[in-house]
C-alpha cells in the first residue's frame, strides 16, 4: 500500500494497482494531465499571484 497525504494533513491509503493503471493510462494518451505551470517552491509565492491568467494547474517543485 502506498501512503498519500491529502489536504488537511488527513491520509489516504492507495493501492499501487490503481496507480499502476494511473500511469499505464497516461503512458497511453488516455488520461491527460492539465499542468499550466510549473515552479520551484521558492517561487510559489510569484506563480500563485501572478497578473497573467493562464490555463491548467499550478505545481509547486518541492524537490530540486
Amino acid at each position: 500500500m502506498v501512503r498519500v497525504e491529502v489536504e488537511g494533513g488527513r491520509r489516504a491509503g492507495v493501492t499501487e494497482q490503481p496507480l499502476s493503471e494511473i500511469v499505464r493510462r497516461v503512458r497511453d494518451g488516455r488520461l491527460r494531465t492539465n499542468i499550466g505551470t510549473t515552479a520551484s517552491l521558492d517561487d510559489a509565492v510569484a506563480a500563485f499571484n501572478s497578473t497573467e491568467r493562464r490555463k491548467g494547474k499550478t505545481v509547486i517543485r518541492v524537490r530540486p
